[in-house]
């Protein structure tokens, strides 16, 4: 689901036809982590080369041998597309928690209630389907910093796309960058997190669905 009744942006995005065409092509793509992106990294390429973003994509194959691509697209006043340093980011991941067989509709956007459900929709294709509303109205010639929209993959499991594309040395920096969290007010820099080790004794489970299994926020450490 993307947003809540009432939320501005969330009204503006539903009145922007573009955008949320864009936002049910994404959705359409079945894109959890357990698969493999590129269906969705080639769709997101294949924007942003159309609007002469120069398009760089980083494989590597999970654990189980299944290829995933991180994208970085740019847009620079270099026509080479700059040294891989860029002004501003657009940044989001590209893979969506599974989902229920019980839910037909989940890869197809579905509008209800002021409301816009689909697989994803929120965390992070509707960001993905903003940021290519925004670059498509964008004045490329103007820029006089490059511009960039980064795609990762298998961030629902770890963040081992970013991670890996970090240790690879290809990753872009950036000065700043707008995250794809799903919010809707901006904010300010992000609430940071700490890091430590636990053993927690269970069954795995997600806790989307808390009945079924012991989900991550219930559980307890045990010594």
């Amino acid at each position: 689901m993307w947003g809540g009744g009432g939320v501005p942006c969330l009204k503006a995005m539903i009145e922007n036809t573009s955008v949320t065409q864009t936002l049910s092509e994404l959705v359409g793509i079945n894109s959890v982590s357990a698969r493999s992106n590129e269906e969705i990294i080639n769709y997101a390429a294949a924007r942003a080369r159309r609007i002469g973003m120069d398009v760089r994509l980083h494989p590597y194959e999970d654990a189980r041998g299944i290829t995933k691509i991180n994208m970085v697209a740019i847009a620079s006043p270099d026509e080479r597309g700059g040294d891989g340093h860029v002004e501003l980011a657009f940044v989001g991941h590209t893979d969506t928690v599974p989902f229920d067989a019980a839910w037909p509709e989940a890869t197809t956007l579905t509008a209800r209630d002021g409301n816009l459900y689909g697989r994803g929709a929120c965390d992070t294709k509707g960001f993905i389907a903003a940021a290519f509303g925004a670059l498509e109205r964008t004045r490329f010639d103007n820029l006089t910093r490059a511009l960039a929209l980064v795609l990762t993959a298998d961030e629902e499991v770890g963040c081992i796309g970013a991670k890996n594309w970090w240790k690879s040395g290809h990753c872009p920096h950036a000065t700043a960058s707008s995250a794809s969290r799903p919010a809707c007010r901006p904010i300010r820099a992000g609430k940071g997190y700490c890091l430590a080790d636990i053993t927690v004794r269970g069954h795995e489970g997600h806790s989307a669905y808390p009945p079924r299994r012991i989900g991550h926020l219930p559980c307890r450490a045990l010594d």
